[in-house]
């Protein structure tokens, strides 16, 4: 008994703990600041409370890591007529949303540790605001960093297998301007390299290899690639030096407003290589399934061919409906005239009857027997005359 109750006050014991740790976690906003100079810092993890005034913007920020997501999921109770937008160290608009609730997410180029600012408006007053606040690690190639937009920020790589991350933004709650990653990869002379670059998800990419001068040797803009099409290409090295390895979005064909991921392949030797400063072997482009794609043109077959069953099928009802009409209406027509036939010999016969029946009246036979050479007078009346 005693056992059992022990277990009953166990969760209750425990929870209150949680409970406490729970609410622990959750910063009390401070009071809305009215510009970007006098800002309030928000902390990583739930923050609530906040009042916000009629009409008037309220300022935060938040200090975010290079390589790092930015990510507020936000939420206003009470009516709400405003926007919650993301402005970056410039103070430039990056990302907005005009819900009472949603996430901003923003993954940016830079090389440092950047400011960015959070500004919440609203027509009506803001009782309780609810905001949490996530720094997501989208670090290139195991870094710690964003490799950079451009040759002179490459990240210096080795062979093997690598994650990274690009970010496109036109306009919305989602995106970023990271849309090009630069690696540096030392080469020797005699080397077979390969290079791989998978887009992880439906998306575009593209691909550019420069020698240690930065001359272009190879460069795919992705433009007639299908979404998560895999680039694949091959040089053998023809000296000592380095190659600048850049992934990148397609050119006039990333994703908008997204933050996608793709790996970097790069081994030695072996069918699949990648060249440097160098001989040109192969240039092969792999081809990978979308079952996305493939699924929409299935769907679309399907849908056409339905329509076109359906069409066939109303014009044969149609036509069948115009035949039986066109049939029953000589059937009516026949008919009726069969009808007026019958009527009219009904209306004649009777007429044909009653004349010689008159006839009959008015002819009157009288039969004489008279001698030879006597003669004889007949008057005849017809009653009526």
């Amino acid at each position: 008994m005693k056992i059992k109750l022990f277990f009953y006050l166990l969760p209750l014991v425990i929870l209150p703990f949680l409970f406490l740790k729970e609410v622990e976690a959750v910063h009390q906003l401070p009071s809305c600041a009215s510009n970007y100079t006098t800002a309030l810092e928000l902390q990583e993890g739930e923050s609530s409370g906040g009042s916000i005034p009629e009409g008037k913007p309220c300022y935060f920020f938040v200090n975010s890591k290079p390589g790092f997501e930015l990510k507020i999921d936000y939420r206003i109770t009470g009516d709400f007529f405003g926007s919650v937008s993301m402005y970056d160290g410039e103070r430039e608009k990056i990302a907005s949303s005009i819900d009472k609730s949603d996430v901003l997410r923003w993954l940016g180029n830079e090389s440092e540790e950047s400011r960015y600012y959070l500004v919440i408006e609203n027509s009506y007053n803001t009782d309780t605001l609810l905001l949490n606040v996530n720094s997501i690690d989208r670090t290139d190639a195991n870094s710690g960093t964003d490799a950079g937009g451009n040759f002179d920020k490459a990240v210096d790589i080795e062979l093997g297998e690598y994650t990274g991350y690009l970010s496109s933004f036109v306009y919305g709650a989602v995106g970023g301007n990271d849309d090009a990653d630069y690696y540096r990869l030392p080469v020797k002379s005699g080397d077979k390299i390969t290079l791989k670059v998978s887009p992880v998800g439906d998306f575009k990419i593209g691909s550019a290899v420069y020698d240690s001068n930065r001359n272009e040797l190879f460069n795919e803009d992705g433009l007639d690639l299908e979404s998560g099409q895999i680039i694949q290409k091959t040089f053998n090295i023809r000296s000592n030096g380095y190659i600048y390895v850049v992934v990148k979005y397609a050119s006039f064909g990333g994703s908008e407003d997204s933050i996608d991921q793709y790996t970097l392949l790069v081994s030695s030797g072996g069918v699949e290589s990648l060249g440097g400063e160098i001989e040109e072997v192969t240039d092969t482009v792999v081809p990978v399934t979308s079952t996305k794609n493939i699924l929409i043109k299935l769907s679309i077959v399907a849908l056409v061919v339905f329509v076109i069953v359906l069409i066939v099928l109303l014009v044969s009802r149609q036509l069948k409906s115009k035949k039986k009409e066109r049939s029953e209406k000589k059937r009516e027509e026949k008919k009726k005239s069969e009808i007026n036939k019958e009527e009219k010999k009904v209306e004649e016969e009777p007429k044909i009857e009653k004349e010689e029946e008159s006839s009959k009246e008015n002819t009157k036979k009288v039969k004489v027997i008279v001698e030879e050479g006597t003669d004889v007078e007949i008057t005849s009346k017809e009653e009526g005359k």
